[in-house]
């Protein structure tokens, strides 16, 4: 069972000064099945894997390039990287799973306080003419988001993804690097736009759009 106990001290043994590193574990089930999904970052570099439909999809963000690979095939896309997606590497922080602090920052209204898996969180929730997006999420200033429903207005479809934390640990550069069997095409951030409309892209789904495409 996925426990949503945040760790913030595993691993101390990490260099002072190095940069910062977290982990997390989210597990999403909507009207379109079970989705699973592992993510990893250090700084700015961030490495997910996730099953979609029992493909394995590895997703690298590392600098200026954005990886996208058939972890079955081990067939890739290396795709150059959005200027504005750059920009938001030059502001730091964690690249991954922010709902909590974007919930806040677009206005979302806090609903109430619960408790998940023992421990307080606020929750809020934003409503427009997408949809509705409710996000638990810590209490203290780091905002981790441990628990995210959304309903989707148009498909009138509904998820719910539990997530758990953990960070401080020491992982080596080249985990955020493709595994050097993989076959990569390389292409450059207009030709990926320009042939979204004829189809997928890339060998694999893009699943973290903002760090392609900014925000």
């Amino acid at each position: 069972m996925l426990g949503l106990t945040l760790t913030p001290a595993q691993g101390r043994g990490a260099a002072e000064g190095s940069p910062e590193t977290w982990f997390a574990e989210a597990i999403t089930q909507s009207d379109l099945g079970i989705e699973s999904s592992y993510l990893w970052s250090k700084g700015r570099k961030m490495r997910a894997d996730t099953v979609v439909g029992g493909i394995p999809v590895v997703t690298i963000v590392n600098g200026s390039t954005y990886y996208a690979i058939n972890g079955r095939t081990l067939m890739g896309t290396a795709i150059e990287r959005a200027p504005k997606a750059l920009a938001n590497d030059a502001k730091g922080g964690r690249p991954f799973l922010n709902d909590g602090e974007r919930m806040i920052a677009m206005g979302g209204e806090k609903i109430s306080s619960e408790r998940i898996a023992g421990r307080p969180c606020d929750v809020y929730r934003l409503t427009d003419s997408d949809g509705k997006k409710t996000v638990w999420m810590t209490e203290d200033s780091l905002h981790l988001p441990v628990k995210i429903e959304l309903f989707g207005r148009a498909a009138g479809q509904t998820g719910t993804t539990i997530i758990n934390w953990s960070r401080g640990f020491d992982v080596p550069d080249a985990f955020f690097e493709p595994d050097p069997r993989v076959t990569l095409e390389r292409i450059s951030y207009e030709e990926y736009v320009r042939r979204a409309p004829n189809g997928m892209p890339s060998a694999v789904p893009v699943l973290y759009a903002d760090l392609l495409h900014g925000h």
